[in-house]
């Protein structure tokens, strides 16, 4: 991952011998940062994004690990159903292994596509569009320099 000038700032690394989906995210000295586990075989499936260190201070560590890391709870990430375009929710973590309300009407921040065939989500927070614009995340349509590169504009 680069920033706006083209310097490095972290690297993603995927974990493919793994019973679930899951990538690690490090700086650039190789340190863990995050866990984003994806749990499909659930009555709701969602992305999980774990920190190495705790979100907030008395955080207990949750269940899961990476390479016998504890790991913390930091957000949940689903798909809503009623949605036609392309769009997320996402919870952030208020307990030690526990999420805020997760609903569509509540969430803490919500992404979604223009229309059914962008490539880009807008990232709002809270549960209403139009405010609270926080970022735009961004793919070319057509991948010419690798899979899955992305631009993230933070506001």
């Amino acid at each position: 991952v680069k920033d706006a000038e083209g310097t490095p700032f972290c690297k993603v690394i995927g974990i493919f011998a793994s019973m679930r989906q899951r990538c690690v995210i490090k700086d650039m000295n190789d340190q863990p940062v995050a866990c984003v586990l994806e749990k499909v075989m659930s009555m709701s499936p969602a992305m999980f994004i774990y920190g190495f260190k705790p979100y907030f201070e008395g955080q207990q560590p949750t269940g899961e690990t990476q390479n016998e890391l504890p790991l913390y709870a930091w957000a949940k990430m689903w798909k809503p159903i009623k949605s036609l375009t392309p769009m997320l929710c996402i919870q952030m973590a208020n307990g030690n292994d526990s999420y805020t309300e997760a609903s569509f009407e509540t969430t803490d921040f919500k992404a979604k596509a223009p229309s059914m065939l962008a490539p880009r989500l807008s990232v709002c927070k809270g549960a209403e569009f139009g405010t609270n614009g926080c970022c735009l995340i961004d793919r070319a349509t057509l991948q010419f320099e690798g899979m899955n590169v992305y631009d993230v504009t933070v506001a």
